[in-house]
């Protein structure tokens, strides 16, 4: 019975650390969590200043487009004004003079142009030079968070080798590699709690009420070392047996009285059967000497 009992305590024990384990591998998943907001923070405004270079990019070329169409305008109204000279009648002159009327309207057409696109690659270069600082302001937080994300999470890592050393010296021989992935991976699905007791009749982990019978068959399997699930959670469970008993009624709907003869008969039987071993291992040696 001192066995079984160490088997259990080391499956609480056990209990302990994976919720430990649990709980740190939960951090790794959050810390990383506003490292991930910076870096969609970051990627936006990489894309937005990528954005506003290809605008002063087409804005520059644009704008040396406008610049020859300009130059070639203003040779056309010199032009217009030498041709003035060689007018040789009043139909010629008004040809030209419509002509160089016309050649001055693009002129000051190209000229507004002109402008207005220098002017907008003022702006757009000055939106590029504040949404750089934006960019390298975001960068030097992002990597300054990433270093600090790092130096935490390489502290959790420790912190989850050195749970994995207990847990491995909790299992000793107690515990199989089997039966503690069983328990681990219970508890992982469960919220970090795959081994709970139960009270009376009431499993603590679903706070189901357990069948008489079933909590019966329960205390015996867990006097003979072995531990069931919960039918209704599936967790891992053993019975609380010191629990007191005034305590104990309030988790108790049958007849108990039943329950207590049966682990009693069984206890009794199993008592009968080492003391029947005692005696014949007694006799045996009787017959050696």
């Amino acid at each position: 019975m001192a066995e079984n009992n160490t088997k259990l305590d080391c499956l609480i024990r056990l209990q302990e650390k994976i919720s430990e384990k649990l709980d740190q591998e939960k951090q790794k998943e959050i810390i990383p969590e506003k490292l991930g907001k910076d870096t969609a923070e970051l990627n936006k405004a990489k894309a937005a200043l990528e954005e506003l270079n290809a605008q002063l990019e087409a804005a520059v070329e644009s704008e040396k487009s406008l610049s020859i169409q300009y130059d070639d305008a203003f040779a056309k109204t010199q032009e217009c004004q030498r041709r003035f000279e060689f007018a040789s009648s009043q139909r010629e002159f008004e040809a030209l003079n419509k002509e160089h009327a016309d050649a001055e309207d693009n002129f000051n057409q190209l000229r507004k142009l002109k402008n207005a696109k220098k002017d907008e690659i003022t702006n757009i270069s000055k939106s590029v030079a504040e949404m750089t600082d934006h960019v390298n302001s975001l960068q030097k937080e992002y990597d300054k968070e990433s270093l600090e994300v790092d130096g935490k999470i390489e502290e959790i890592n420790k912190k989850i080798e050195l749970i994995d050393q207990e847990i491995e010296s909790i299992k000793g021989d107690s515990v199989s590699d089997e039966y503690f992935t069983k328990l681990y991976n219970i508890a992982k699905k469960k919220g970090g709690i795959g081994l709970v007791p139960v009270y009376g009749q009431v499993c603590m982990g679903c706070n189901t009420v357990l069948p008489m019978q079933f909590v019966i068959d329960l205390r015996i399997k867990q006097h003979s070392g072995d531990i069931d699930t919960c039918p209704y959670c599936s967790r891992m469970i053993y019975y609380r047996e010191d629990l007191p008993a005034e305590e104990e009624k309030n988790y108790l709907f049958d007849d108990f009285d039943a329950a207590r003869n049966s682990i009693k008969a069984s206890e009794n039987s199993d008592e009968s059967a080492d003391e029947s071993d005692d005696i014949l291992e007694t006799e045996d040696l009787g017959d050696d000497f």
